[in-house]
């Protein structure tokens, strides 16, 4: 089996805004895997983002560089199941998820499945959030009226905090607006100084509207004492994204009873492989899911997308980074009437246009370099 690897990077219209970081472009690196007995080719993505996956782009290309031929992956009858088997464990998160979403997109179209349909027979369906990232009320409100009248029968909102008293003018400002009955789930990654603070200013927020369906992350360097305070004061599941990675920050965080559920995203988890034995997991011990995602391409958000259509925890899916792409890609998936929709062909179903990409690469908006 052959690989190539190409580095893109797309650079954002507006910056982007989270309690801790503001984004001009976005970063990813692109796998081709070719098993040559059969000529089918597989897509995989790494999107690296240090502060939560633990590594860079940097060592996607360092350890994708060292792979050069994979020979040793007999892909003509492993299963999916077989797949971390195949995935040297010192490799980082995102770079085990590259590799086994790719090793996914072969096995699905030599078994004429769906990658969905490689895990279950039947399809979870959820609504899926269109996020609003940091900015004043004024423009929130704004950035909320342009997604209603884009995204025709959105169900779910997630609106990112910044941490302060200011939060709860700008989620009341977005659910002004919006039909009743819409869920909204509050994102703080981390941006509360104190879990006072963030019970106060979330307890306002739930106290104004009965919408929300969930918490995200509110604290930094939170103890488990601090997790479970926070989870205990708060009328709605606290989540835990950022602080969870590997099955032992899951077990952590279960045995101390300081969530109620966890944001699973494949590209933090290793992988498809490895976010289906989180999920089992979480079922184990009650724990509910959403899968979310970062800054990804169609190639890793497909791989979300039936993950999640595979998996009967989900409760919401908040994969929606790619919406904002140029149409760079074939077979994205659809987001119809508040849904991601799982493409029904082979494999996952998606594929970049890599000669459109490399005809439109100019380097202001868009980047794209061949590694192998």
């Amino acid at each position: 089996m052959d690989i190539e690897s190409y580095s893109i990077r797309f650079r954002f219209e507006e910056p982007l805004s989270i309690s801790f970081q503001t984004f001009d472009y976005s970063e990813h690196i692109m796998l081709l895997l070719k098993d040559m007995d059969s000529g089918i080719e597989g897509y995989g993505e790494s999107a690296a983002f240090e502060p939560i996956t633990k590594d860079t782009k940097e060592d996607n290309i360092s350890y994708f560089r060292m792979l050069k031929r994979l020979d040793d992956i007999p892909l003509e009858r492993i299963g999916v199941e077989d797949i971390p088997d195949y995935i040297p464990e010192s490799y980082s998160q995102t770079s085990k998820a590259g590799l086994d979403i790719a090793m996914h997109d072969i096995i699905g179209k030599r078994e004429g499945k769906p990658v969905s349909r490689l895990y279950s027979t039947s399809i979870n369906r959820v609504p899926n959030t269109v996020t609003i990232f940091i900015r004043n009320a004024h423009d929130t409100s704004e950035k909320a009226t342009e997604i209603l009248s884009a995204y025709k029968g959105i169900k779910a909102i997630k609106i990112k905090l910044q941490g302060n008293e200011d939060d709860f003018e700008r989620v009341r400002g977005v659910v002004d607006l919006c039909p009743r009955g819409t869920k909204f789930i509050l994102d703080a990654n981390r941006g509360f100084k104190n879990k006072e603070l963030a019970i106060d200013v979330v307890n306002r927020i739930l106290d104004y509207t009965k919408g929300v369906v969930l918490l995200e992350e509110p604290c930094d360097c939170l103890t488990l004492k601090d997790m479970k305070d926070i989870k205990d004061n708060i009328s709605v599941p606290l989540f835990a994204d950022d602080s969870v990675r590997t099955m032992e920050d899951a077990e952590m965080l279960v045995e101390a009873e300081a969530i109620g559920g966890i944001n699973i995203k494949i590209q933090k988890m290793g992988g498809i492989a490895a976010s289906t034995r989180m999920a089992e997991f979480a079922a184990e011990n009650n724990i509910m899911l959403m899968v979310g995602c970062m800054f990804e391409t169609p190639v890793s958000i497909s791989a979300g997308v039936h993950f999640a259509a595979a998996t009967k925890n989900v409760i919401i899916t908040d994969l929606d980074y790619d919406l904002e792409l140029p149409d760079y890609f074939e077979g994205r998936p659809k987001f119809e009437n508040g849904y991601r929709v799982p493409n029904t062909k082979p494999g996952l179903g998606v594929g970049p246009y890599l000669e459109k990409l490399k005809g439109l690469a100019d380097g202001r908006k868009m980047m794209l370099t061949q590694l192998i």
